[in-house]
């Protein structure tokens, strides 16, 4: 297990140093090495008790706190893709389908109809 390597925003690569204590085989540690990382999902949220002890110091920003934690973060990079979902349902909304005036030519057909069948 390691943390992050790096800092985020500032550095693009970051070092790890890994201590096995047990022999692998050749091919697990090279799946484990440069195979895909689990997804990190962030479980930050701002509870009653933090807002109390903020509240008690007076150097907490709790704003600030937000906006820098990773589940921010992980939002922000999800906005992109929700205002194109967004647009395109908004598309959909906006559709229009001018049936009146095909509804209005039917009734008229119809009633001519049953006219001719009188």
């Amino acid at each position: 297990m390691s943390g992050r390597a790096g800092r985020r925003g500032l550095d693009k690569k970051g070092s790890t140093i890994l201590m096995f204590d047990e022999k692998m085989e050749k091919d697990v540690a090279k799946a484990m090495l440069k195979g895909h990382s689990d997804n990190l999902l962030s479980s930050f949220y701002i509870n009653y008790h933090m807002l109390l002890n903020s509240q008690r110091l007076e150097d907490i920003d709790l704003e600030y706190i937000l906006a820098r934690s990773l589940l921010q973060f992980q939002q922000d990079a999800q906005l992109p893709a929700l205002k194109a979902q967004l647009a395109e349902k908004q598309k959909l909304v906006s559709v229009s389908f001018n049936q009146e005036d095909d509804l209005e030519t039917l009734h008229l057909l119809k009633e001519k109809l049953v006219e001719y069948k009188h």
